[in-house]
């Protein structure tokens, strides 16, 4: 099945879902879902932000065609990314510093410093086309190479000992060869590594009869074939990558919008569609579905879609409660730890321990144990705008 789902700018609420046969391509949906937001804003002003597989010329022509704005990532399949990156080889594009956002983690880390240029290659469909480029994601970029080339490095180590082994198992030149390959491919680090298999006879002699050698004595000879594996890197092609380390395309027909506006768009917005995508997949644990009948299947679906939605009102209204009150964050982590971004999982998590006992003889109620509240308690219900007595009587209700 193929879950696309659409969610507001505001709270990252879902306003839009629909499920289709898993052999649906990603990128032939987008074109109905706009149709239908349009249908709900009544009109194409609004922004539709989407990752790759919206980058078709179909989706984009037909959205810009209808008077609607859309931004997107540039796909690697597409030549403009190629001949931008081969460009750089050779020129240095006049980069504009647009921001500098700080560390994610490290309180005293480098901040991420944010840089862009139109691009010198226009879009082929005439669409504006930006690269950015990030120093962390320069560093994740080189770290990521890095670690690819040393898992490689590794492999290759330990097939050479084998090889170099007494009991080595590898009788042919091509299984030595596949077997560096699926090395070097696995650890992701083909591009940057070559190799080579060397074919290598070693003799020994072995008498014909047992006994002390002399000068009748007859030996036979043996020739084992034997393969030394070596390897190098290809520094050309590590230089070449080095030099787009940390860039990104985005693609837009937006051109009022300046740099900084088009790439706060996509990084403020993309995110919020995985966060659902991660809820309806940890949080929910939905998957898996043993349903046989698809219109079960789709029904189960929707109130999963309203389970969502239901999450996403209520982390947007205590969000917005805590900023009206000028409250950064609540310690809604374990051992009080802090948080600054409360979501419905951790509300869960701090109301579940709560219990209610009832005192009964026969079926008279004799007393009941209300929820001891904590103070932490009363502050969410208070910003969830819901009182201390009317939380305490709905548990009475339950016990009516």
């Amino acid at each position: 099945m193929l879950w696309i789902l659409t969610v507001s700018e505001d709270g990252a609420v879902p306003v839009h879902f629909k499920v289709a046969d898993g052999n649906t391509e990603d990128s032939t949906t987008h074109i109905e879902t706009w149709e239908v937001l349009k249908k709900l804003v009544g009109s194409a002003e609004f922004l539709y932000v989407a990752d790759c597989k919206l980058c078709t010329r179909e989706n984009l022509h037909y959205i810009d065609e209808r008077g609607g704005r859309f931004i997107t990532v540039l796909p690697r399949s597409r030549k403009e990314d190629n001949q931008f990156k081969q460009w750089l080889q050779d020129n240095l594009p006049p980069w504009q510093e647009i921001a500098q956002y700080p560390h994610p983690r490290l309180k005293d880390g480098d901040p991420d410093i944010l840089r862009a240029v139109e691009s010198p290659i226009p879009d082929a469909d005439g669409f504006r086309l930006i690269w950015f480029h990030s120093s962390h994601k320069r560093q994740r970029d080189f770290q990521s190479r890095q670690d690819a080339i040393n898992r490689a490095l590794k492999g290759l180590s330990e097939l050479k000992a084998k090889l170099e082994g007494p009991r080595c198992r590898y009788s042919t030149k091509q299984g030595v060869a596949d077997a560096a390959e699926k090395l070097v491919h696995e650890a992701g680090a083909s591009q940057w590594l070559a190799y080579e298999i060397e074919e290598c006879k070693e003799e020994s002699f072995l008498q014909e009869t047992r006994g002390c050698p002399g000068n009748s004595t007859r030996w036979r000879r043996k020739v084992k074939i034997r393969y030394r594996l070596s390897w190098n890197s290809r520094t050309d092609r590590i230089a070449s990558d080095a030099r787009t380390d940390g860039i990104f395309p985005l693609v837009t027909n937006d051109r009022k919008a300046s740099m900084l506006e088009v790439l706060t768009a996509y990084k403020s917005k993309q995110p919020l569609i995985e966060k659902r995508h991660d809820l309806l997949k940890n949080t929910l644990e939905v998957t898996p579905a043993f349903l046989k009948n698809i219109g079960r299947l789709e029904a189960f679906l929707f109130l999963t879609y309203i389970a969502i939605t239901v999450h996403a009102l209520i982390e947007r209204h205590l969000r917005m409660a805590m900023a009206n009150q000028k409250i950064k964050k609540l310690p809604l982590y374990p051992e009080g730890r802090q948080c600054r971004t409360p979501t419905m999982a951790r509300l869960i998590d701090n109301f579940e321990a709560l219990q209610r006992h009832v005192l009964l003889k026969g079926r008279t109620v004799i007393q009941q144990f209300v929820p001891e509240l904590t103070d932490l308690h009363r502050k969410l219900l208070d910003l969830l705008g819901l009182s201390t007595n009317a939380y305490q009587n709905r548990w009475e209700d339950h016990a009516q």
